[in-house]
């Protein structure tokens, strides 16, 4: 788990949080609000983002937290925690965090999905087209906190983008010696209704509390 300011969020497979290290190699990158931990990565184990707030976390003057998820560098979704959030037995908000819907074109169907570490084939020749941008950021997730307040707006329809294809595999070089053998793949689930419309932005409160925290999670073989 990681931490900062009262707030708590964690990669959890199976329920429970996956543990998070430190590089001892590494100096303290010294920001507030910027924390980046290291996990492990188990092949076709599914994952979701948990978040919570402890007591020592002050909302101020705000409706509440958005929370983004970014992968390999790739936006992948929010979710919204209000000041009104529904709280856990040690009277903390507690939120977590799934993957998205995604709508299938060919069935005309929206499914409920979750992600999964997915196995990385590592190959030994350079001629692997694989998006740079992508590769760049491979093995990180990241999750951005910011209070905001939430103001109506007309309501905008779930996107139906195209399915996005993950690497699935990387030339050995482009690692440059990181232990990652894993990347991210979305397991497809059960059949569900088309997503409600969007009927809120969310915009960032001014001052110091406006500023966002962000905790990145380097996942890696063992």
């Amino acid at each position: 788990m990681a931490s900062a300011h009262g707030i708590k969020v964690e990669v959890q497979t199976d329920g429970q949080g996956l543990r998070c290290y430190d590089d001892p190699d590494e100096a303290p990158n010294g920001k507030p609000g910027v924390v980046k931990k290291y996990i492990e990565a188990v092949t076709d184990a599914t994952f979701m983002i948990g978040i919570s707030l402890t007591r020592d976390f002050s909302f101020g003057k705000c409706d509440g937290i958005k929370a983004s998820v970014v992968m390999h560098g790739r936006d992948v979704g929010m979710c919204f925690i209000p000041q009104k959030a529904s709280y856990d037995m040690d009277r903390q908000p507690k939120m977590v965090y799934t993957a998205p819907y995604e709508y299938c074109a060919a069935s005309g169907k929206w499914r409920r999905c979750t992600w999964s570490f997915a196995k990385l084939n590592i190959q030994e020749t350079a001629d692997v087209e694989t998006p740079s941008q992508e590769i760049k950021h491979l093995g990180i997730i990241t999750v951005s906190l910011q209070r905001v307040y939430q103001v109506d707006c007309r309501p905008i329809p779930t996107r139906r983008e195209k399915e996005h294809q993950w690497i699935t595999e990387v030339p050995e070089k482009l690692l440059k010696g990181k232990a990652i053998s894993n990347s991210i793949s979305i397991v497809k689930g059960s059949i569900t209704t088309e997503p409600p419309p969007l009927k809120h932005r969310y915009v960032p409160i001014t001052g110091q509390m406006g500023e966002p925290m962000e905790f990145t999670f380097l996942y890696r073989s063992k």
